[in-house]
C-alpha cells in the first residue's frame, strides 16, 4: 500500500538510501523490529544483501520520500529458519517504510 509516492527515480543497484521501518508479523502482528525507537534511519545499499530480500525488493521499486506499507512472504524475510528467539521459521512480515532524502 503506497501512503506517498516520493520523488525522482526509482533506485537502482548499488545507490544507497537511508530507511526508517517498523515490521511485524502479518499473522498476529507480533513486533519484530523498528528503527523509530532509536531515532536512527538504517543505511541500505541496494542489492547487496544488507536487508532481507523482500525488502530490498521493495526498495528497488521506490523514490526518495516514499511511505509504504509493503507485506514480504517469508521466503523473501527469514523463510524456514526464521530468527531464533524472535520470529518463528515461515513468518510472513509486514513492514512499514520510510524512505528518507537523505
Amino acid at each position: 500500500m503506497v501512503h506517498e509516492d516520493g520523488n525522482g527515480e526509482r533506485f537502482k543497484p548499488g545507490e544507497v538510501t537511508f530507511v526508517s521501518f517498523y515490521a511485524v508479523s502479518t499473522k498476529d502482528r507480533k513486533y519484530y523490529g523498528s528503527t523509530f525507537e532509536s531515532g536512527r534511519p538504517f543505511q541500505v545499499r541496494l542489492g547487496y544483501k544488507s536487508v532481507i530480500e523482500g525488502l530490498d525488493d521493495a526498495l528497488s521499486m521506490l523514490k526518495r520520500g516514499a511511505v509504504v506499507t509493503a507485506f514480504i512472504p517469508a521466503r523473501l524475510a527469514y523463510g524456514a529458519e526464521g530468527v531464533p528467539g524472535a520470529l518463528e521459521p515461515n513468518t510472513d512480515m509486514t513492514f512499514y517504510i520510510e524512505v528518507l532524502d537523505k
